[in-house]
């Protein structure tokens, strides 16, 4: 589980005070009257609410953060699980029965009513197991009889009664995953007897049957594109008929070349008889001068004809000939997808008996292939079952203890190296060696007691929360240690918090992550 943000209305001397809190460890240093204490009550009461019971050094919860300033008794926390984000509202009133509480999801969906106690339905333990574990008020370190937290690890581990049944549960499980195998075995032996035998398997005619539907969506494709072919030739068609036709109502114009041939040949004559005037019949020079000029505009006027006439024919020439290409080419493109639409209907003739056998095919193997899944994804449950039941049988009364006490081992020698030894009887409880003897906790200094109480919190959240971390909540916890001792502690706090989130509060800036 991890807080998102705690949004405070009204407790104790806080009002109107949201804090986000993010993944790993999360430190406040705040001054003494902050409300650091009451910051950690606020987070143990919108999990688990306000009961009537009294707590070490702080009495009855409900008494004491009861508003200050007035105002509704209460807030919201945000967290969230595995199993997605929800929000917890909790006002409180001077009694339990004038309690509310809501939860909500990240919807803001009201599910109160799937839960009875959230907190102790996420962590899986109740108030009692997760003070004395993963949360911590200031100068209560101490375990207060953890008879929750022993309850917990006794559920966890279970008892020698249990292993009698889950023997026999085991058995009952192992001739259920031998009858899954054969079967899963002959399903098998089936599925390759399909792959070696391509005519009689579903599979191939599936295949043909999706290439049958393909080729038919390529037919239709192709059928559209055929009749825009068969347009745009129709097009062409007409559009070169509808050219020649004006070409031919136009005619030949054989009278513009008479004109401009007669043109050529009177100027070649008045030309003709105006040199003649002037070179030789020297009497009439005006009248040859007129004939030479009348000749020469007679000579451009035929010359203009002659040339204006083969420009058009080059003009007509030319545009025949683009639209006779562009009907051939119209008409190859034409012919290219009529083949391409012969092409699929002699295709789709041949897939088209595989059509038939489809259905019933692809229903019988489908059959075979759920019935196979289904042994296959029992069997494996069963097998991790199997194996689960056999390590709880192999220790099925140490289970937990071992790893606490492995745990409480593992820290403390970080913490404390060259600390005296420290053994957890079976009963939980806590012996130190001193001078040879092995002596109560008591026994030792009071720096040393809270080092061996805070071992034993962090080995409890190591084995206690498996399935949902807690968030794990520490209140001036290093009040009683030297300043080494501080520093590993501060330095298996950032360790821890890579895998658990924790809110450690503090007034003394010595005692901050960082600071040393």
């Amino acid at each position: 589980m991890k807080i998102l943000s705690c949004n405070i209305e009204n407790f104790g001397t806080l009002n109107h005070v949201r804090c986000d809190l993010k993944e790993g460890l999360n430190a406040l240093n705040e001054g003494n009257g902050w409300g650091k204490t009451t910051f950690a009550a606020f987070i143990l009461s919108m999990l688990y609410g306000i009961s009537n019971k009294e707590i070490a050094d702080i009495g009855d919860i409900r008494t004491r953060y009861m508003p200050w300033q007035g105002g509704r008794f209460g807030g919201s926390l945000v967290f969230e699980t595995e199993n997605g984000r929800f929000s917890i509202t909790r006002y409180f009133g001077e009694t339990p029965e004038q309690d509310t509480c809501k939860v909500t999801d990240s919807e803001g969906r009201d599910i109160t009513d799937q839960f009875t106690n959230p907190g102790e339905e996420i962590l899986g333990i109740d108030s009692d197991g997760f003070r004395n574990s993963a949360f911590v008020f200031q100068n209560d370190l101490r375990l207060e009889n953890g008879e929750s937290v022993k309850q917990r690890l006794r559920e966890l581990s279970g008892s020698s009664g249990d292993r009698s049944r889950y023997e026999r549960a085991l058995k009952g499980l192992s001739e259920e995953a031998e009858a899954l195998r054969e079967k899963e075995k002959a399903a098998k032996l089936l599925k390759e007897e399909r792959a070696e035998n391509p005519d009689i398997t579903s599979d191939e005619v599936i295949k043909k049957a999706e290439y049958l539907r393909t080729k038919r969506e390529q037919l239709k494709s192709t059928e559209r594109e055929l009749g825009k072919r068969e347009k745009a030739l129709n097009d062409a068609k007409e559009e070169l008929e509808s050219f020649r036709n004006r070409m031919a109502s136009k005619g030949n114009r054989t009278g513009e070349l008479v004109i401009a041939i007669l043109a050529l040949i009177t100027a070649f004559v008045l030309l003709f008889i105006g040199a003649l005037a002037i070179r030789i019949i020297k009497i009439y020079i005006q009248y040859g001068i007129a004939a030479e000029v009348l000749g020469i505009v007679l000579l451009i006027v035929g010359i203009l004809l002659i040339v204006n006439r083969s420009s058009r024919l080059r003009d007509r020439q030319y545009d025949e000939e683009v639209l006779v290409t562009r009907e051939n080419s119209a008409r190859r493109s034409r012919d290219e997808v009529s083949e391409r639409k012969t092409r699929l209907k002699k295709e789709i003739a041949e897939l088209e008996p595989y059509e038939g056998r489809e259905q019933d095919i692809q229903k019988k193997n489908s059959e075979q292939d759920e019935k196979a899944a289904y042994v296959s994804r029992r069997l494996r449950l069963i097998e991790k079952t199997e194996e689960a039941m056999n390590k709880a049988i192999d220790s099925m009364s140490q289970h937990y203890l071992d790893p606490l006490r492995r745990s409480f081992s593992e820290i403390y020698s970080v913490l404390y190296p060259d600390g005296p030894e420290v053994v957890i009887g079976d009963d939980f409880s806590i012996t130190v060696d001193g001078l040879g003897e092995m002596r109560k906790l008591d026994s030792q200094s009071r720096g040393t007691q809270d080092l061996i109480d805070l071992c034993m919190r962090f080995a409890l959240v190591n084995v206690l929360f498996f399935a949902e971390k807690p968030c794990m909540v520490l209140d001036d916890v290093l009040n009683n240690l030297d300043d080494d001792r501080i520093n590993k502690v501060i330095n298996a706090l950032e360790k821890m918090a890579d895998s658990i989130q924790i809110v450690y509060l503090t007034c003394n800036t010595d005692r901050m992550p960082g600071t040393k």
